[in-house]
């Protein structure tokens, strides 16, 4: 039997454009890299990936088709994205560590690719990823934070490696066309969580503001449709102006093109900030979880905490991006290119592990 498939395990399919963008740049670096191979897509929803990549995908809760392809595979993929956590519960730890487990008793490499780990609050979530990360034939993690905890629990592994996210190295080769009058665009990401009710209050009116006194047309881009709809729909009725929900159809190309049609991002999940990056708009952050603390640190910008948004800060940032632009892009750019490298650093890994087969 010819072994040449590449199992890729991640959250996958379950209509959350962040994560596609993951998968995306993943197939992208193994159809560039290793034509002879063939990706195999754990999915939520297979027909659904399939369409949307264009890859062989099946469902990944079959044991019956995952023991199949284990049998032909080269390497087994975990990630990328935040998949070891126990936010809410150790559910999500188990089901990432099994079917790692299950790799390793078909005798199949397995690569930690660009994850960021925890927050992992339970004993029982933190002896599993131990044991089970311990097996790892390699690990690249996307973010210090991730590293250092998985070093303070397996100390003696010498193959964990700081990466980046692959979603930095998209193709951004189009040029970017930003708004003129009533034309200007803000796009807005926001995400269902423990939210005050004067923050999001405070988010409508600074968005009536850019809009009656400044021009901007309004548009809220949901990037997990059943999880954002319901508070951009909320935010949307607290607003005296006319708004838009932007619907990428679960198409990481239409949402990279929308994003560089925009003039400004107001965001809150971790993929939104990471697309505002790459396509080199100015954008202000209101911070949620360790992984999006990380990467505005990382790249030096202010951060809002999301019980404690007041619109005269957030008229403040948008003043202040308004009048150095070109200074915001210009220290984007220089920070973009040392996290590109880093990103980079995915292929190199991955290539020395399928050179060992």
């Amino acid at each position: 039997m010819k072994k040449n498939k590449v199992i890729i395990s991640g959250y996958y399919g379950f209509n959350n454009i962040g994560d596609e963008a993951i998968l995306h740049s993943i197939l992208t670096i193994i159809k560039n890299e290793h034509k002879d191979l063939i990706p195999v897509v754990l999915s939520n929803n297979p027909s659904e990936t399939t369409r949307a990549h264009n890859v062989l995908s099946i469902n990944r809760y079959s044991i019956k088709d995952i023991f199949r392809y284990l049998c032909e595979s080269v390497l087994f993929i975990s990630g990328g994205g935040g998949l070891l956590q126990d936010i809410n519960g150790p559910k999500t730890v188990i089901y990432y560590c099994s079917l790692i487990i299950l790799s390793k008793l078909f005798r199949v490499p397995v690569m930690i690719f660009a994850q960021g780990i925890g927050p992992l609050n339970m004993d029982l979530s933190k002896k599993i990823v131990k044991f089970t990360l311990n097996k790892c034939d390699m690990i690249c993690l996307r973010d210090e934070v991730s590293v250092r905890l998985i070093e303070s629990l397996i100390p003696e592994k010498n193959n964990i490696n700081l990466t980046g996210d692959p979603v930095f190295l998209l193709n951004n080769s189009t040029p970017a066309v930003s708004g003129k009058g009533m034309n200007k665009k803000i796009a807005v990401s926001l995400r269902e969580w423990k939210f005050d009710d004067s923050s999001l209050k405070n988010i409508a009116d600074f968005l009536d503001i850019l809009y009656k006194d400044h021009g901007y047309s309004i548009y809220f881009i949901p990037f997990q449709m059943d999880q954002d709809l319901q508070i951009c729909n909320y935010v949307k009725k607290l607003l005296k102006s006319p708004s838009e929900i932007f619907d990428c159809k679960n198409n990481v190309i239409n949402m990279l093109e929308f994003f560089k049609s925009a003039d400004i991002i107001l965001a809150m999940r971790l993929h939104a900030l990471i697309f505002a990056a790459i396509t080199e708009k100015p954008f202000i952050g209101i911070s949620y979880d360790p992984k999006t603390d990380y990467f505005l640190e990382t790249i030096n910008v202010k951060k809002n905490n999301f019980n404690e948004v007041y619109t005269i800060e957030l008229l403040k940032q948008f003043n202040d991006l308004k009048k150095d632009s070109s200074v915001f892009i210009d220290e984007l750019r220089q920070k973009l290119t040392l996290i590109r490298n880093r990103s980079q650093l995915n292929c190199f890994f991955l290539n020395k592990i399928l050179t060992k087969q």
